[in-house]
């Protein structure tokens, strides 16, 4: 059985991707915004591009749509092919708390699949680790602190400014999902650290930030991962460190949140290109009905319900309730 699937605003990156997953049929591209497939005679030939999606959003033309990006003409490509009745792949999650709420309301509504590319779920090192604390074989523990690798730490890899980086929604709402996922609980609440005067009376941050899990996991880090300062240093990765309930670490690795669009500019692009594939091949399988799709919309929603939680504790200082 062949599934018909329509790409909106890719990169070529996606096309080559569709070419090399059997059973697929690329049916149409619609450019939008942006020009991406110059040079692509075969598209050209072939008569596949479009620049308008109410061309293409029919029965005959497409089961899936997998939306590249997020402009405002994505999100209107995004909620009429859910009204169309076609299954939706976000595979770039960085939409604002209000826009993924009406993304989800709506294919809840058109009873449409809406998967999310959160690819750190396909990554066979985080899935390991992933089954290893559902099993118990790292041992009993309750605090995870979040770590931040400086520039020193990196071995001459490409420096990225913190504040470029995580200010990206879609970086944001990864790093929270490998979190819940990794960890296979949801975060209930969340405790910014508290303002104290210095001698010099001058207010800083005084503690940790504090994200508590439903079963009974804690999150710590000295540092806002989430709304860095000008003044952070750079980094481009984070590790996690496990405590065990006496105290001791259990075990420190890199945590990968990777996110396609930065990805792409350093050493990890072809792991990254390789994951991103296996996200797409997921939706795909998911339409055809031979495996469950990784991430749902609902996965994006509760990543953002915490991304609120999170802006309203750093501006109230007080514990905020999920």
């Amino acid at each position: 059985m062949t599934t018909k699937i329509l790409l909106v605003e890719p990169n070529q990156f996606h096309i080559d991707c569709l070419r090399n997953i059997p059973d697929v049929q690329l049916t149409a591209l619609i450019e939008g915004n942006r020009t991406v497939v110059d040079g692509d005679n075969q598209l050209t030939e072939q008569r596949l591009i479009f620049s308008d999606f109410r061309e293409v959003l029919t029965d005959e033309m497409s089961e899936g749509v997998i939306v590249c990006n997020t402009s405002e003409y994505c999100n209107e490509v995004l909620v009429q092919s859910a009204r169309a009745g076609k299954s939706i792949l976000c595979e770039t999650p960085n939409y604002s708390h209000v826009q993924a709420r009406k993304i989800w309301t709506i294919c809840q509504a058109y009873d449409v699949l809406l998967g999310v590319s959160f690819p750190h779920r396909l990554s066979l090192d985080q899935k390991v680790l992933r089954q290893q604390i559902k099993k118990g074989e790292l041992g009993r523990f309750q605090i995870i602190n979040l770590i931040k690798r400086n520039n020193r730490n990196l071995n001459g890899s490409r420096i990225t400014p913190a504040s470029n980086v995580f200010r990206n929604i879609g970086i944001k709402i990864n790093l929270i999902d490998t979190l819940r996922w990794l960890f296979n609980s949801e975060f209930t609440s969340v405790r910014s650290p508290t303002m104290a005067t210095t001698g010099r009376m001058v207010e800083t941050e005084v503690g940790k930030w504090v994200l508590k899990m439903s079963n009974s996991y804690q999150v710590h880090c000295d540092f806002d991962p989430f709304i860095p300062s000008e003044e952070e240093k750079f980094y481009e990765m984070l590790e996690i460190e496990i405590i065990k309930r006496e105290g001791k670490p259990v075990l420190r690795r890199p945590l990968k949140t990777i996110f396609l669009e930065n990805a792409r500019k350093d050493e990890c692009l072809n792991s990254s290109k390789d994951l991103i594939s296996q996200v797409i091949k997921n939706f795909v399988r998911a339409i055809q009905g031979r495996q469950p799709i990784a991430a749902t919309g609902l996965d994006m929603l509760r990543a953002h319900e915490v991304l609120e939680a999170i802006s309203l504790a750093k501006h109230s200082k007080n514990e905020v309730f999920i």
